[in-house]
């Protein structure tokens, strides 16, 4: 029978090297955003919920609703990247902007009558 043993949203996390207050890391499929800072190879908590501002890869514009794309270099861009989605944007970011509020790890919603995002 489970048990519980945290809050949803917050995962244990033990780095290889140091990671500081508000660093993104990647654990597997999902992103994480470091609550406190955790010294190398010592278990330490990960935020994996929540809207969180990210440093906005120059281009285009950002809407509600749109998909944030993860850089490489751990910005968010509207642009598609091998690296995977960061989650959905929660405020406009104009193109000069450099900031952008994303809630991590949600994912665009679908209506299955309908032929794109609803």
């Amino acid at each position: 029978m489970p048990s519980f043993y945290s809050d949803t949203g917050v995962w244990d996390y033990t780095p290889d090297t140091a990671k500081a207050a508000g660093e993104c890391v990647i654990l597997g499929r999902i992103i994480g955003v470091v609550s406190r800072p955790i010294t190398a190879a010592t278990k330490g908590a990960v935020n994996t919920a929540g809207v969180f501002s990210f440093t906005k890869g120059t281009g285009s514009a950002m809407t509600p609703g749109q998909i944030a794309y993860l850089q490489a270099n751990l910005h968010v861009t509207a642009s598609a990247t091998t690296t995977g989605i960061a989650g959905l944007v929660t405020a406009t970011a104009a193109a000069a902007d450099t900031v952008v509020y994303v809630d991590i790890n949600k994912a665009p919603t679908y209506d299955i009558n309908a032929t794109g995002p609803a």
